[in-house]
């Protein structure tokens, strides 16, 4: 996961390009568009990053416990330029149940 840190110290809002951002974050994972309510006439693109991953935490029986880790960053530009970003995390236990054969 990219650190969040350096998008507010290294990137400047309407003036760092895409190059400025792969340079900084690398690579990312995907691609997307999006819309703002707040400026629905400004039709944003979107470069994430992101990881994800789970660990079983408990087994009895058919039964798995699993502790579930993501971590996703949502990087916007409009017209080629960063326009900010918005990142999620979350990690939590699940459970899951196995068919007997």
């Amino acid at each position: 996961m990219p650190n969040i840190e350096l998008l507010e110290t290294q990137l400047t809002k309407g003036v760092s390009t895409k190059v400025d951002v792969e340079q900084l974050l690398g690579k990312p994972i995907g691609e997307g568009g999006a819309l703002s309510g707040l400026e629905p006439d400004r039709p944003r693109e979107l470069w994430v990053y992101g990881e994800s991953g789970w660990s079983i935490v408990g087994l009895e029986g058919t039964t798995a416990r699993i502790h579930i880790d993501q971590q996703l960053l949502m990087v916007f530009f409009v017209d080629g330029r960063f326009d900010g970003y918005w990142w999620n995390s979350h990690g939590g236990p699940v459970k899951a149940r196995f068919k007997e054969e």
